[in-house]
């Protein structure tokens, strides 16, 4: 029922799709354009998505690109071939690095607890592994960094989807849950602190559950 989904491992049937805030080189299209040229695409085919804001409004900017290292017929989870590089290291031409939450550039660790963090925007948290983290006043989360180092996209069951930007403090892009989707405005130092948030779209203060 998915042509794509972010959450699952790319293999030969299916598509694999990122989310970043920037998009360069060739191959940028709108989302529409993207729909209308997906049927005859290849299924080595990555995409990267883009929200950006024009004239008060979100607007979907896709980027593909071919995997040459795929192939209807090979399974992903094979080992890759190890290309040599000039400092006579090693690199994996098929397997992107994956950036854990710890990773980002401006998440500061605590030291006085194994394992607790504080971000920017999420406030201290526990990272539990595999992208899980438990916030205090939120709870479970589920955190997938984008591959830029600068910024994340997080989900909790209770505000949906949210996507925190080092250089826009107190400003978060969410999708579905109780904040529904835009742009919006937390007041506190972090979401789960602010008791109520400011929707952008619908210019109207959101009180939080």
């Amino acid at each position: 029922d998915h042509i794509l989904r972010m959450d699952q491992e790319k293999t030969s049937s299916n598509f694999k799709g990122t989310i970043t805030d920037k998009l360069e080189g060739l191959n940028i299209m709108t989302l529409d354009e993207w729909k209308m040229k997906l049927p005859e695409m290849k299924k080595e085919t990555s995409f990267s998505f883009c929200p950006i804001m024009e004239n008060g409004t979100v607007i979907w900017k896709i980027q593909s690109s071919l995997d040459s290292a795929s192939s209807a017929d090979t399974e992903l989870n094979n080992e890759s071939e190890n290309t040599k590089n000039s400092n006579n290291g090693y690199i994996n031409n098929n397997k992107p690095n994956k950036l854990a939450v710890s990773d980002l550039s401006n998440v500061e660790k605590i030291e006085s607890a194994p394992n607790w963090y504080s971000l920017p925007g999420l406030g201290s948290f526990f990272d539990a592994g595999n992208g899980w983290l438990y916030q205090p006043e939120m709870g479970w989360c589920y955190a997938k960094p984008c591959q830029d180092g600068c910024s994340l996209w997080i989900y909790n069951q209770n505000t949906g989807w949210m996507w925190l930007k080092n250089d826009l403090p107190n400003v978060a892009y969410t999708m579905m849950g109780q904040l529904g989707q835009g742009w919006m405005y937390y007041p506190s130092e972090s979401i789960g602190k602010s008791e109520v948030v400011f929707n952008y779209a619908n210019k109207v203060w959101i009180r939080l559950n």
